[in-house]
């Protein structure tokens, strides 16, 4: 065992309220396209409102919506710049 790292997995329960927070702010993101049951158009609908938010009111609101939707960032640049390098 001398050299290796584990991983250990604790589940924390007060984690909850921090999730259904998650959950409640993409379904206001998302809106209507829930009911659609894709994933991609959850990404175009996410991606949009990620770009007009940039274009209205600039780079730093861009990341301020991501956070208040728990989106990545550096993921929506990914599909802004046409893909990520490996």
């Amino acid at each position: 065992m001398k050299g290796r790292t584990h991983l250990v997995i604790i589940t924390c329960f007060p984690l909850a309220p921090a999730l259904r927070q998650a959950d409640a702010a993409k379904c206001a993101l998302l809106g209507c396209f829930i009911d659609s049951r894709s994933d991609h158009i959850a990404m175009i609908a996410a991606y949009n409102g990620w770009r007009l938010c940039i274009a209205a009111e600039g780079r730093t609101e861009g990341n301020a919506f991501c956070g208040r939707y728990f989106l990545v960032e550096r993921c929506l640049d990914c599909v802004c710049r046409g893909g990520c390098a490996a």
